[in-house]
């Protein structure tokens, strides 16, 4: 089993890479649903690329008032991208062709972060995968009782489906596959949460607290009363 790529980050901050190496069939990998571009009748929507942490507390923050907040008040101005990895490792063993994970937060962090994927993949509706997931930022360290906790409160959710997938292959492969994604960002990933707002990071200290004026400023299109309340 080897690590498959990594870099050493300033302050010992260690973000993983995982393009995936000659010899391993990626063919047959699964990947996470990531949307590029969204337009509506007024518009152009704000593309939000959420890189996190499922036991981040900064995360959780993030998610459950910024986040929270400009779904509530401008929802069609932008779209979301859930990319659960942050400052990982991931392992492939190409002889068996299965992945192993270590996660900032140990074990349970990765567990989380596969519900989170396959909730983003099994989920259609955006607005019940917003709302799923914020109720399981809220309380995520038992990430199991999370996912089956917002099920009740979102009855359209198919937990068991997303916990067959959390436990299984799928989730291995949405994962790496997140990985995968964090490795593109530009700059380097040195603080999780990072947000990415139609392919900028440059601003993302400024868009943790302020998410619903960047979006704004962003919108390619009529911008509504709320961007100005």
């Amino acid at each position: 089993m080897t690590l498959l790529k990594y870099y050493q980050l300033p302050l010992q901050l260690i973000l993983c890479i995982v393009t995936l190496q000659s010899g391993v069939d990626s063919s047959s990998k699964l990947e996470l649903k990531h949307t590029l571009d969204q337009k509506e009748s007024d518009g152009i929507k704000v593309k939000v690329d959420v890189y996190y942490e499922a036991l981040c507390p900064d995360s959780r923050s993030f998610i459950v008032r910024q986040l929270d907040q400009a779904w509530e008040e401008i929802p069609n101005l932008f779209f979301i991208n859930y990319i659960p990895y942050g400052k990982a490792f991931t392992w492939y063993d190409e002889e068996k062709k299965t992945y192993t994970f270590q996660c900032q937060h140990g074990p349970r962090e990765c567990e989380g972060n596969k519900v989170h994927c396959c909730a983003n993949n099994h989920i259609e509706d955006p607005n019940i995968k917003f709302q799923y997931i914020r109720c399981m930022m809220e309380d995520n360290y038992n990430p199991t009782n999370a996912a089956k906790r917002c099920a009740r409160e979102y009855s359209e959710v198919n937990v068991d489906r997303i916990l067959k997938c959390a436990e299984g292959k799928e989730g291995d492969e949405l994962l790496a596959h997140a990985g995968q994604l964090n490795s593109k960002l530009r700059p380097k990933m040195t603080f999780v949460p990072t947000i990415e707002l139609s392919n900028d990071v440059k601003s993302n200290v400024r868009t943790l607290y302020n998410l619903k004026s960047d979006i704004c400023k962003l919108y390619q299109g009529r911008r509504p009363g709320s961007c100005f309340a």
